[in-house]
């Protein structure tokens, strides 16, 4: 390889040296190769001075080697260059004056033009334009030493402006505009010295607006309006150095209040309260550093009070009830720090009970009992940590047994029956850590066996139908 690469050179040095009406140029040529023997690299020199330098990709299944990058150079230093993908497309060209770039140019797998920026002194300076694979104009912006400085525009792709922006010095300044792909205005706000600042406007495609907001410093700052499509107020907020500080009122279609919360830094901060569509009150509270603090009340829609409840550190404490539209109470239970503590009752409409029950850090601790709507027991049995634990016997509403079922901590365990309305037994299971492991049986309603089987580790060993 080395001899080759020696041949090479000194074959053009002796073409050139005879050559040239005689003047005596030396050219040489330097290769670099591939692990596989391919040429990589080429770099060509006249008297010494690189001229120029070719770098080619691998040719893999290829016949010939093509082209990935060019490099031109006059009395050895950078003038211009070339990269081409691999299918041959030029991908982007660069002219230099003095080793800095001044122009730069880049183009799509399809040839189009891509970017054009020109450069002065190694910074970008004038006009910088980008486009779609289509190559309809993407965008447009002007640079100044290096820095934004006047019109910059986008475009979508069939040529309709989107935005328009003015910069000086690197910082966004003056009206900055937005439209819709229509044309129809989307957004308009003013900067000064980077920052939003003043009156910002949004609008819906149909040109109805949208949000009106007042800007300082890059902040919302003030009261900003929400409008919906039909140009009803939505909503009513104010800032002030970003963020949510006073009343914020919210609106339903009809233009009727729907809610007023007050804010203080950002945070909800005082009374706050929801109403229906038809004026009546449906939530009353207080917020105290962005947490629920004190009295909660929920009404019904006809006034009627539907829960209660009292609040600390944003998590109820202490009573909760909850009422019926009738006003009858439905539940009452009791929070310490947010999690179900202590006896709980809940109730039917009719005023019968309906469960009682005792929670012990949020989960059913010790007796539980259901109540079917006649008063009558409907289940009961003993919980553990949330868990059943023990026999816990369904009724049918006549009082008559439903069923017998033990419990080991939450899982199936032991001796399981099951019985008719009429008080035939119906099933009888054995368990064991929660798997049927024993004989199974069914019966008819009229007492005689239906069919039997033998469970082994929750596996059916043998079964025998009559």
């Amino acid at each position: 390889m080395k001899r080759r690469m020696a041949a090479a050179i000194i074959s053009i040095a002796m073409f050139s040296a005879l050559g040239y009406g005689g003047v005596k140029e030396k050219r040489d040529v330097k290769e670099e190769y591939y692990p596989n023997g391919e040429v990589r690299l080429v770099r060509s020199y006249l008297n010494g001075d690189l001229e120029k330098t070719e770098e080619f990709f691998l040719k893999k299944w290829k016949p010939r080697a093509q082209m990935k990058k060019e490099e031109f150079y006059a009395a050895g230093k950078l003038s211009r260059n070339k990269e081409y993908y691999e299918s041959g497309q030029l991908k982007s060209e660069g002219v230099y004056e003095r080793e800095s770039l001044v122009l730069f140019k880049e183009y799509g797998t399809n040839g189009k033009l891509k970017t054009e920026v020109v450069h002065k002194n190694g910074r970008q300076e004038g006009l910088a334009k980008e486009y779609y694979e289509s190559g309809q104009l993407k965008n447009e912006k002007t640079y100044q030493g290096g820095k934004l400085d006047g019109p910059v525009k986008e475009y979508y792709e069939k040529g309709q402006v989107k935005t328009e922006d003015v910069y000086k010095n690197g910082r966004q300044e003056g009206v900055s505009k937005a439209y819709y792909e229509t044309g129809q205005l989307k957004n308009k706000k003013s900067f000064i010295g980077g920052k939003a600042n003043g009156l910002s406007k949004d609008y819906y495609s149909t040109g109805q607006l949208e949000v009106e907001a007042i800007y300082l410093n890059g902040d919302l700052d003030g009261l900003l309006k929400r409008y919906d499509e039909n140009g009803q107020i939505k909503s009513e907020e104010v800032y002030k150095k970003g963020k949510q500080d006073g009343l914020t009122k919210e609106y339903h279609k009809t233009g009727r209040l729907k809610s007023e919360k007050a804010y203080r830094g950002g945070k909800t901060n005082g009374p706050s309260k929801e109403y229906y569509e038809n004026g009546k009150l449906a939530i009353e509270t207080t917020y105290l550093n962005g947490d629920l603090e004190g009295m909660f009340k929920e009404y019904y829609e006809n006034g009627q009070l539907k829960s209660e409840a009292v609040n600390k550190n944003g998590k109820p404490e202490g009573p909760a009830k909850e009422y019926y539209k009738t006003g009858r109470l439905k539940s009452g239970k009791a929070y310490e720090n947010g999690t179900l503590q202590g006896p709980s009752k809940e109730y039917y409409e009719n005023g019968q009970l309906a469960v009682e029950a005792t929670y012990l850090n949020g989960n059913f601790m010790g007796p539980l009992k259901r109540y079917h709507e006649n008063g009558r027991v409907k289940e009961e049995g003993f919980y553990k940590a949330g868990k059943p634990n023990g026999i816990i016997k369904e009724y049918y509403a006549t009082g008559q047994v439903k069923s017998e079922t033990d419990y080991d901590e939450g899982k199936l365990s032991g001796l399981s029956r099951e019985y008719y309305a009429t008080g035939q037994m119906k099933s009888e299971k054995v368990y064991s850590g929660g798997r049927l492991d024993g004989f199974v049986r069914e019966y008819y309603e009229q007492g005689q066996l239906k069919s039997e089987a033998i469970y082994k580790n929750g596996k059916l060993e043998s079964v025998k139908n009559h």
